[in-house]
């Protein structure tokens, strides 16, 4: 089974100024993610499946009344990280480098 990485791992790797926060909100808005009616999930688009660039991971969470809760996790596949940093250049910020002090 293939490793797959989470938004928070993804935001590091590509260096996105934002940080995860930016990288969901440059993928919700080229529809990469969709925004589940309802509720504040978001999942990968169907498109973004089919290419195998990202996947959605089904979670559990228990809310504070004990009860489970039923959730997806967009997260990026192997094959898309390479996609997502092409993309992120082109569509991103990235942060500037660090200089050594």
């Amino acid at each position: 089974m293939h490793k797959c990485i989470d938004m928070l791992e993804a935001a590091k790797r590509t260096g996105i100024k934002g940080g995860r926060q930016a990288l969901m909100a440059l993928l919700r808005n080229h529809g990469h993610l969709v925004r589940n009616r309802g509720s504040n999930d978001q999942t990968v688009s169907q498109k973004m499946i089919e290419l195998g660039y990202m996947k959605n991971e089904l979670k559990q969470a228990r809310t504070c009344g004990g009860i489970d809760r039923n959730y997806y996790k967009p997260v990026v596949t192997e094959k898309g990280i390479s996609w997502l940093h092409d993309f992120v250049k082109e569509h991103g910020e990235i942060k500037p480098e660090q200089s050594a002090a």
